[in-house]
C-alpha cells in the first residue's frame, strides 16, 4: 500500500525545494492536494534514485499505489506524474519502469538534467558537473518524448540556452 510517509523519507518533487535543499516535506505538500472537497489540477514530479527507483520500488509501482491510494482514500488523483532532475540514464530507468506497469498514460513529461551525473544527491554538493553536449542529448530527450508519448519536456541541471534553442529546432523540424 501506498505510504505517505515512507514517499516523503526519499521520494520529492523539485518544485518543493529550492536549490536542492528540500525545505517542503512531501508529505506536507501532498496533504495540500490530496483532499476530497477542493478539485485542483495537480501533477507530481519526482526526482528517483539513481537506480531509477523512487524510495526503493519500482517507479511504476510507487505510481500505481499513489493512484491506487488516492482512490481508496477518496483523495483528488493528479493529473499524472513527472520526472525531473535525473540524469537521461536515471529518467529512461523511470520510463521502461512506468511503462512495463502499464501506466505511461500517467506519465505527463519529463525534465532531465543534461548533467551525466546520476545521483541526485550529488547536486546538492555543488561543484563542477559533466554536461551532455547538445546534440547528445536533444536526440535523446526527443526520443523520449516521442517513445513515450509525452506532453512535456524540458531540461533541468545544466541546461544551457543552446540546449533549449536545439530542442526547440528539433520539435519543430519540418517533416
Amino acid at each position: 500500500m501506498f505510504n505517505l510517509k515512507n514517499v516523503g523519507d526519499k521520494g520529492y518533487s523539485r518544485r518543493l525545494c529550492k536549490n536542492g535543499v528540500f525545505e517542503v516535506d512531501l508529505i506536507k505538500g501532498l496533504e495540500r492536494f490530496l483532499v476530497t472537497e477542493t478539485k485542483m489540477d495537480y501533477t507530481l514530479s519526482f526526482c528517483l534514485d539513481q537506480d531509477g527507483k523512487l524510495n526503493g520500488k519500482d517507479f511504476g509501482t510507487a505510481v500505481e499505489e499513489l493512484f491506487d491510494y488516492c482512490q481508496n482514500e477518496g483523495y483528488y488523483p493528479p493529473l499524472g506524474t513527472e520526472m525531473n532532475c535525473n540524469s537521461m540514464e536515471v529518467t529512461g530507468k523511470g520510463l521502461t519502469s512506468i511503462k512495463k506497469a502499464g501506466l505511461i498514460e500517467k506519465m505527463m513529461g519529463i525534465h532531465p538534467n543534461a548533467s551525466m551525473e546520476n545521483n541526485p544527491k550529488q547536486y546538492e554538493k555543488g561543484g563542477d558537473l559533466s554536461v551532455m553536449s547538445v546534440d547528445e542529448f536533444v536526440p535523446l530527450l526527443h526520443q523520449y518524448i516521442s517513445e513515450f508519448n509525452l506532453g512535456m519536456g524540458g531540461i533541468c541541471c545544466g541546461g544551457t540556452p543552446e540546449h533549449m534553442d536545439k530542442l526547440h529546432q528539433q520539435i519543430h523540424r519540418k517533416k
